[in-house]
């Protein structure tokens, strides 16, 4: 059987900052511990926000959008923003033309992108910075996704913001097909209403506002010592450091359920689609 070759387009959202979330997705991509046999995967990274940078549709098979520092709205009337939010309306079109469907995966500041996008969502600062990992419950709608249904309930996930999604129209998300999957286990205050965590756009089409990329036996790496954990210490305490520890050494459930299930689990689905 002649190789299956899935092409993957990354847009970065990071500006030419440097970024561990980077790091983790091309160690995914690279990685071949979550291919079926005879599947080889390429990827090109696209400085989107930096330097306006966008595929072509019939170019890739898989487009992943990633997550980013600053602002979610400091795009507004630039020409990059624009630029990218008609990408999003041409990935639509194409695939509501009835051809072989391309799959999009949108990872944290994109996630607040695409809620602009749809206008589904307040996209507002939070009073903190939400950093570290956290437990996660899904919603009814994510118990029977056919992704986030192979998730534990609950599921870890790792997050690093400043912003946040909340106050969903829930009206206009249904006469979109949108459903919300994931929301906040423990809002930001006592009585704030939980902020959104993940979505299901299309069929083709999830977004998550925690990063799935994240490779806990990396993080685990990271966290071992050094400058990063003094940064940690001194920015957020040793209950946020201990909070961490705790949940990369944690068995079941585990941080590595959610990086072995969600973008892994996407891609192959794009790869079935494609072949089969």
């Amino acid at each position: 059987m002649p190789e299956q070759h899935l092409k993957v387009a990354i847009l970065s959202m990071y500006r030419n900052q440097e970024s561990q979330g980077m790091k983790y997705l091309r160690l995914l991509l690279e990685n071949e511990s979550y291919s079926f046999p005879d599947l080889s995967i390429s990827y090109k990274v696209f400085a989107t926000r930096e330097s306006n940078e966008l595929p072509n549709l019939s170019d890739f098979d898989l487009f992943i959008s990633t997550g980013g520092p600053g602002d979610p709205h400091d795009g507004i009337g630039q020409e990059w923003e624009n630029n990218y939010f008609e990408f999003l309306k041409n990935f639509q079109a194409h695939n509501a033309s009835g051809v072989q469907p391309k799959f999009l995966f949108s990872i944290c500041h994109s996630f607040q992108l695409l809620c602009r996008f749809f206008d589904i969502a307040k996209v507002v600062p939070r009073p903190e910075t939400c950093f570290g990992t956290f437990k996660c419950n899904l919603e009814n709608s994510g118990k029977e996704d056919v992704l986030f249904n192979k998730l534990p309930d609950p599921f870890y996930i790792v997050e690093n913001r400043n912003w946040q999604c909340v106050q969903p129209d829930l009206e206009k998300m249904e006469s979109l097909g949108i459903q919300i999957l994931a929301k906040e286990l423990n809002p930001v205050s006592p009585g704030a209403e939980p902020a959104l965590l993940a979505l299901r756009i299309s069929p083709f089409w999830v977004a998550t506002q925690f990063h799935p990329e994240t490779n806990p036996a990396e993080m685990r790496k990271i966290y071992s010592g050094g400058k990063k954990v003094e940064d940690v210490l001194a920015k957020f305490g040793p209950v946020k450091m201990l909070q961490i520890l705790d949940s990369l050494n944690r068995k079941n459930p585990s941080l590595l359920d959610t990086f072995q299930c969600l973008l892994p689990e996407f891609i192959k689905s794009a790869a079935i689609s494609k072949f089969g």
